[in-house]
């Protein structure tokens, strides 16, 4: 089964600009330049269009390969649910791209719905003393 590689997968991960400059083999690179998205997809998306459909596996099978319920990948692809930990590695050993990005796709997802609500967030500043 072909893999999917982190550059394939790189250009949907947002990258903090103090992070953009920084290069090595833990620092993954857009690639293009582009800006980081403000409204990425949820990874379930990704999920679907790059690994099962270009392999033609239907959800069933798909979880079968990852050791998961058909439920539990299905509430991902949906949206309904996000990638833990422990899915991010199953969907590197199956499909390849790194566990950690995998990770950052559900991360960089759940930071731009948090942001979405940003200005309802009440907080008290705190100063340092003088």
């Amino acid at each position: 089964m072909g893999g999917i590689g982190e550059r394939e997968l790189a250009y949907r991960l947002p990258v903090p600009r103090r992070e953009r400059r920084r290069r090595g083999p833990d620092r993954l690179s857009l690639g293009d330049g582009r800006m980081p998205m403000k409204n990425p997809p949820h990874p379930g998306k990704a999920i679907r269009l790059d690994c099962l459909e270009p392999l033609g596996l239907t959800v069933t099978d798909a979880a079968g390969r990852l050791g998961v319920s058909r439920k539990q990948l299905s509430d991902i692809l949906n949206g309904h649910a996000g990638i833990s930990p422990e899915m991010a590695i199953r969907l590197d050993k199956a499909f390849g791209g790194g566990a950690d990005t995998w990770y950052r796709l559900q991360a960089a997802y759940d930071l731009a719905q948090a942001m979405r609500k940003r200005d309802s967030i009440k907080v008290a500043r705190v100063r340092r003393a003088a």
